[in-house]
């Protein structure tokens, strides 16, 4: 049995009954609106981030054993997200510290310390990551990341946070040089 709590502009937790196993290794994927959307381990509950506010989205999740035996799809449950508060039009704080970690071949480790926002809780904030200008992904309830940059040239990454208002920081930027391989 699939359940959803904790509706938040951009999060909502699932929570699912377990699996009647006859093993000991049962991992459980979460779909969202019929794709494959994470593998939620061994845990019988996930919150899902990065959604968008007033969207109504359908989870369902199904076991799989050591085998790869999946189950069939829980029951679905059907979730709208709350609306972003429109009177929120205070950004979140910058993030700060952000710093750059040459990984090799151009992977780059980044972190930074969590922003705060006047409404929203840390763990709600949105980081989008740019790498040289362009952006390549978004995150929430993190405050590190691997990502890549061009071999051989400086590069730029810039982490921006968002509320769920959709009101962004101010940038954080920083410069590394990636030699080559």
């Amino acid at each position: 049995m699939l359940s959803a709590a904790s509706v938040s502009p951009t999060q909502v937790h699932l929570s699912w009954t377990p699996s009647e196993e006859d093993g000991p290794y049962v991992v459980y994927a979460v779909y969202r609106d019929g794709s494959l959307l994470t593998w939620a381990g061994p845990a019988t509950s996930f919150t899902v981030g990065l959604l968008k506010p007033s969207t109504t989205y359908t989870f369902s999740v199904a076991a799989r054993d050591n085998w790869s035996n999946f189950s069939p799809h829980s029951s679905t449950v059907t979730v709208t997200t709350l609306p972003a508060d429109s009177s929120d039009t205070t950004p979140p704080t910058t993030p700060g510290n952000l710093t750059l970690q040459d990984m090799f071949c151009g992977e780059v480790e980044i972190s930074w310390q969590a922003s705060t926002d006047n409404v929203e809780p840390q763990a709600t904030i949105r980081y989008d990551i740019y790498v040289n200008g362009v952006f390549d992904h978004s995150l929430a309830g993190f405050t590190r990341s691997i990502t890549y940059g061009t071999v051989d040239g400086e590069n730029v990454f810039t982490v921006i946070a968002v509320d769920s208002a959709g009101s962004a920081s101010a940038p954080a930027a920083e410069n590394i040089v990636l030699d080559i391989c």
